[in-house]
């Protein structure tokens, strides 16, 4: 127990000047990513996943290249340790502070040391990493169209800004047809020719269009064109949502379908087939025996009237 204190106690009066990484490599890229190389200057081996990494008090996500660090001649393997961060980190140019935290541990006793210094970013210019698209509402009012909708990272600088007209693409369905940017009349096209789209507040947009005759949008498209260089393998990890699709005025277009089954009901509801159908459209013959044996039946009844009224007047 005593020699547990007396290890911990020289640790802790040993520890600020333990240093057992160092800073060998560090830089930032335009498109805010940042890169990091850091060396075991001694034997303490330091698990990489404990390291934190910090820019200006922001955390920095991203990847080691090996899982451990020791100093450990003549083996070099593990002295230097790679990190590298995602896109869109570190934004925005000039100096900044990089703090890294990593931990000491000796007999069983752990404690953290921290190094600082200066790091110097280019200004930042686009990253397809900010990139997120999402419609937030659709729907038909009075024959007009509004589509609201979401564009994360389209105007990430003044020098890196992406067009309306050239980095958006539409796709509509209708109940009616309606004329396309691409003069095409049809109800499964492209955005609609006149149609309006503009920014409304910080990253939200709208699209607004009048039909001229009556119609309805059932289902609304926007994705984002002429971004190859967001095609890319290596944005799988990121997972872009670089388009986004919705359904438009889900419950009128609910009562719609309903009312339309009930049409074609109706209409192809067949007539029901009636037995007397010959009767009402061509005439019907009488049977003669039937009408000799009534006039035989009256003449009968009218004899045994005769007869009881002679019977009674004797």
């Amino acid at each position: 127990m005593k020699k547990s204190v007396m290890i911990f106690i020289v640790f802790l009066l040993l520890i600020n000047s333990v240093v057992a990484l160092r800073i060998t490599g560090k830089g930032c890229e335009t498109n805010g990513k940042f890169n990091l190389i850091l060396e075991a200057i001694d034997k303490n081996q330091t698990y990489t996943n404990e390291i934190k990494i910090e820019v200006d008090n922001k955390e920095i996500i991203g990847k080691w290249d090996i899982d451990y660090m020791r100093k450990n001649p003549p083996d070099r393997r593990r002295q230097y340790g790679s990190f590298t961060s995602d896109e869109a980190q570190v934004l925005g140019g000039g100096n900044k502070l990089i703090k890294i935290t990593y931990p000491l541990e000796y007999e069983g006793v752990k404690s953290f040391e921290a190094i600082q210094a200066t790091l110097e970013c280019p200004p930042f210019l686009f990253s397809c990493a900010l990139l997120n698209v999402e419609i937030n509402e659709c729907y038909t009012e009075d024959n007009v169209f509004y589509a609201y909708f979401t564009l994360n990272g389209f105007e990430q600088t003044v020098n890196s800004k992406l067009s309306l007209e050239n980095n958006l693409g539409f796709n509509l369905v209708t109940t009616a047809v309606y004329e396309d940017i691409d003069d095409k009349i049809i109800t499964k096209g492209a955005k609609p020719k006149k149609a309006e789209v503009k920014k409304y507040e910080g990253n939200k947009y709208i699209m607004i269009f009048e039909f001229p005759t009556k119609n309805f949008v059932e289902s609304f498209r926007v994705g984002l064109t002429n971004i190859d260089m967001c095609l890319n393998s290596k944005y799988e990890t990121y997972h872009l949502k670089l388009s986004d699709f919705k359904k438009c005025g889900e419950k009128i277009e609910e009562i719609i379908e309903e009312n339309k089954k009930v049409v074609e009901e109706v209409v192809n509801e067949k007539p029901e087939e009636r037995i007397i159908e010959d009767a009402v459209f061509e005439p019907v013959e009488e049977d003669k025996n039937e009408v000799i044996l009534a006039i035989a039946l009256v003449l009968i009844v009218v004899i045994g009237f005769a007869i009881l009224y002679k019977i009674r007047k004797i």
